[in-house]
């Protein structure tokens, strides 16, 4: 699968590499598909435990 557009100069280089990585083939690209996975898991559960610690809990 190709991105629908190419990382360009108006792209940070990370995001350029996250790009590229992505969209390569074979062991190089399901590992970047991991390492992103395990990244929004992170991110996902930071964001849980921000807002459970502002939520009141009824009792």
């Amino acid at each position: 699968m190709k991105p629908a557009r190419r990382p360009g100069a108006h792209m940070d280089a990370e995001s350029a590499a996250w790009l590229s990585r992505l969209g390569a083939e074979g062991t190089e690209g399901w590992a970047a598909e991991r390492e992103l996975h395990a990244k929004l898991v992170r991110l996902a559960l930071a964001e849980v435990r921000r807002r459970v610690a502002s939520t009141p809990v009824p009792v």
